[in-house]
C-alpha cells in the first residue's frame, strides 16, 4: 500500500524540500528496523545511507570485515528491502531512527 499525498504536502515539499510523513510504518516495524540499524552505526551514530544496497553497507559499518558481520549485513539489507517495497519515497535513515512516533524524512523523486 502507497501513502497518498495531500496538495498541502506536495506544496509543502516543494517549497521546503523535505517532507515529514508521520506513521508509515507500525511501532513493530520502526522498532526492528531501528534494531538492525544501530548495529551498524558507529559509537557518534554518524548517519548511515542505503540501508538496502550490501557493498555500501558494508562499506559504512566500520567493524572488522568477518563471516559475522557480512551476514548481519545480508539480513539488514534484505530488511530493508522488503519493508521499502511499500514506500515509494526515499527515507532519510537517520531521521528513521532518531523518530520515535514512526514519523520519516523523505525526498520524492522527481
Amino acid at each position: 500500500m502507497f501513502y497518498k499525498l495531500i496538495q498541502d504536502q506536495v506544496d509543502f515539499f516543494n517549497e521546503n524540500g523535505y517532507l515529514l510523513t508521520p506513521n508509515i510504518f507500525t511501532e513493530n516495524e520502526c522498532d526492528v528496523f531501528q534494531s538492525y540499524v544501530r548495529r551498524h552505526a558507529n559509537q557518534d551514530f554518524a548517519a548511515i545511507v542505503d540501508l538496502d544496497r550490501y557493498e555500501e553497507l558494508l562499506r559504512q559499518d566500520e567493524r572488522e570485515k568477518t563471516e559475522q558481520l557480512c551476514k548481519e549485513v545480508q539480513e539488514t539489507v534484505a530488511y530493508a528491502r522488503n519493508i521499502l517495497k511499500r514506500c515509494p519515497y526515499s527515507i532519510d535513515y537517520r531521521t528513521a531512527v532518531e523518530q520515535r512516533n514512526c514519523g520519516f524524512k523523505y525526498t520524492i523523486p522527481v
